[in-house]
């Protein structure tokens, strides 16, 4: 008989609920899937599999018509089913079999109290049970699609329309299932706002006192529960809407918890999993203020202290933590913070990935802490330690050390904490970190560190000629310097007390280049990472001679000048010898020129080496406010008068142009006709034309 058939089906629905119950499996590793547990496939796919084969016998009796209950048992089990390659074809099948149903609703006009699917049998029209189940089937299917989320929108339509009849009222459970379908779409740009606008017709359905479903005969409001806002923080946490993203998954998240505290036996605390969704919507937002960072702080505390949950935060959540303090805009507490965090999964025992060593030593280095160098390269040496110890290992238990493989952009960021120290010894460790990466570059087995300054020139110059012999190293390395390790090893000299340093800055320079034109062009791989200086290589080097040191002599100066001149012509020549637009002389360019003849002429002898910079600042059409600041202070007054009298607006100096500086749109567009992100506007109202400068990021 068809309850007997029935029968069969109700048990098939309670085995899948029973092992779903005693034996879930976990899948915390699948971001895109909502559920954080599914049943196992193989039992899932067997139970399907019988109910089809029972539903198919009764379709082929003629005697033995399927009532609402016989499909809303299969369409049950279709709902347990997760995507994967053996069921691609479910949720269509989801489909037909409720289209095969409305077909017999053609005529209908009976209404029915169905408030559990026992109220189904002997009845043959579909009811909200039937479209839940299939859009819940949609949303475990959608990865990746959008086509699903709108199927379902259509279904949720076709039952709001026929919502004058009880049975087909939709109700909480239809919404969440329509918000599943869009958080599985893998839409990251509209699926948060389609979710959210579900989630407002909701609350406007309460305001509005439309309940929309019944409960053993009695209206319910369609209010938000666990799943909802579950549904809501994964979503805005997949967000591409990064301004938006952590404030509203936060806001959701602690919805959550308030519901959850309002009435634990109903409503579940949030889980481990929406932890690390709000976490790690912290971890890609665009705010990056310091209070963003302790709202976050907050969340991942509670998850570790309070909390009555069973597990605690993971290294996912430390991560993510990690992530949210290295971005942080308050550099300080940024380095602290995310340093703190890194120790701490260190001494748990927690896998640490070098993307997070190198948020921290990345942080360290814009801190400007004085001990920040020191920690960064410290870090740098645990890397090198776990990876070596990885990589020439076979135990298989080790492979995971091969994650904290150091990249270039671990060692630019130590040389670049190095850069920002005041330590005395900066430059000389800055250069050793630079040696370090040419070494592993060619090849070579390291030299040990020497701490006799005196080695400078040996450290720095003969490192890339080590024997032959040593270059049979089996570890693969990820270190090649390039450009940015040359020019931060020479900005790491500027703030030297070496009396020195000119000549050391100008040596990294050559040496850059030495190695450049030793490469060898028919080696694919050499050529891969050949370095070339650049605009900002080339002002390093002015920057360290216009900081000359107290401790020289004036012939010091002198000799420090002269390696500025030289690299400033040297710079030209190579500029126009490649005929390359790119590298060519800036406005900081001649700053640094200026600066220096400041630090190291006196002034009878620097008043000619201004008009001389100048007047190839102004050749250069590389004039603007800061370089006219910098010629204010280099030359005295007469001299400035003579190079500023062609903007005499009046034919004379009343003084007032001189005290005041310089405004912007007094300069002639010949002069700074090349700076950057200068434009000449044509004002439409005069019909003149008038200077406006954009300021860059470099405050050009």
């Amino acid at each position: 008989t068809i309850s007997m058939y029935n029968e069969v089906l109700s048990k098939w629905i309670d085995f899948v609920e029973e092992q779903e119950q005693h034996d879930p499996v976990v899948d915390s590793n699948d971001e895109t899937n909502v559920s954080s547990t599914k049943l196992s496939s193989s039992l899932s796919s067997v139970a399907c599999n019988h109910a089809e084969s029972i539903f198919q016998k009764m379709e082929k009796d003629s005697m033995m018509r399927p009532d609402a209950f016989s499909y809303w048992c299969v369409l049950h089990l279709y709902s347990k089913q997760f995507h994967n390659t053996s069921n691609e074809d479910i949720a269509d099948k989801a489909l037909q079999l409720l289209q095969n149903l409305s077909s017999f609703d053609q005529d209908e006009q009976n209404d029915y109290v169905v408030t559990e699917p026992n109220d189904l049998i002997d009845i043959h029209v579909p009811t909200y049970l039937h479209y839940n189940a299939v859009i819940q089937t949609l949303g475990n299917h959608s990865h990746g699609s959008t086509v699903y989320a709108f199927r379902a929108n259509v279904l949720l339509d076709t039952m709001t329309k026929q919502s004058n009849k009880l049975h087909m009222q939709p109700n909480i459970d239809t919404l969440n299932g329509l918000m599943k379908c869009w958080v599985n779409s893998g839409d990251k740009i509209t699926s948060a706002m389609r979710c959210q606008e579900v989630f407002h017709s909701m609350q406007q359905h309460n305001l509005q006192g439309n309940h929309h479903y019944l409960w053993h005969g009695q209206q319910q409001k369609m209010e938000p529960n666990a799943e909802t806002y579950a549904l809501l923080i994964r979503v805005w946490s997949q967000s591409s809407r990064k301004d938006q993203s952590s404030h509203n998954a936060t806001k959701h998240f602690t919805n959550m918890e308030r519901l959850h505290k309002a009435n634990p036996t109903i409503h579940r605390a949030p889980s481990l999993e929406e932890y690390r969704l709000v976490l790690s919507a912290w971890s890609h937002s665009r705010d990056t203020s310091r209070r963003g960072a302790n709202r976050a702080t907050r969340i991942f505390s509670y998850l570790k202290d309070h909390t009555t949950l069973m597990e605690k935060p993971d290294p996912k959540c430390y991560a993510s933590l990690l992530k949210v303090w290295a971005r942080c805009d308050d550099v300080v507490k940024s380095a602290l913070q995310s340093h703190a965090l890194l120790q701490q999964m260190i001494h748990g025992d927690m896998e640490v990935d070098s993307e997070c060593y190198g948020l921290v030593i990345g942080a360290l280095a814009k801190s400007g802490l004085s001990d920040a160098a020191v920690k960064a390269q410290g870090l740098l040496r645990q890397m090198e330690e776990l990876y070596e110890e990885g990589s020439s290992s076979s135990n298989t238990e080790k492979e995971s050390l091969r994650m904290v493989k150091p990249t270039t952009v671990h060692y630019n960021d130590v040389i670049r904490a190095y850069a920002n120290s005041d330590a005395n010894d900066a430059a000389i460790n800055a250069e050793r970190v630079l040696l370090r990466m040419e070494q592993l570059s060619d090849g070579i087995t390291p030299l040990d560190d020497h701490d006799d300054d005196d080695e400078y020139d040996d450290e720095v110059g003969d490192g890339a000629d080590e024997n032959e012999d040593d270059k049979d190293n089996k570890i693969e390395w990820a270190t090649h310097p390039n450009t940015e390790s040359y020019t931060m090893t020479i900005k790491a000299w500027t703030n030297s007390h070496d009396t020195q340093k000119a000549k050391k800055a100008l040596f990294l320079l050559q040496h850059m280049d030495h190695r450049n034109r030793n490469t060898s062009s028919s080696n694919n791989h050499q050529k891969k990472f050949r370095v070339h200086p650049t605009t900002e290589t080339y002002n390093a080097v002015l920057s360290v001679c216009s900081s000359s040191s107290h401790r020289q002599s004036l012939k010091e100066k002198r000799n420090t000048f002269r390696i500025a001149l030289g690299t400033w012509k040297a710079f030209k020549q190579h500029s126009h010898h490649n005929n390359n637009r790119n590298l060519l002389p800036n406005s900081t360019t001649y700053v640094e020129l200026l600066k220096a003849a400041v630090e190291c002429l006196p002034q009878q002898e620097r008043d000619q080496a201004v008009q001389t910079i100048f007047k190839e600042s102004i050749k250069d059409g590389m004039v603007n406010e800061e370089v006219l600041t910098q010629l204010y202070y280099a030359a005295n007054i007469d001299t400035y008068q003579k190079l500023m009298n062609h903007r005499s607006h009046d034919g004379s100096h009343d003084g007032q142009f001189i005290k005041v500086g310089v405004n912007k749109s007094r300069i002639p567009s010949s002069w700074s006709r090349n700076v950057i992100d200068l434009q000449v506007v044509m004002d439409d109202n005069n019909n003149s034309n008038n200077n406006k400068a954009v300021m860059n990021k470099n405050g050009e």
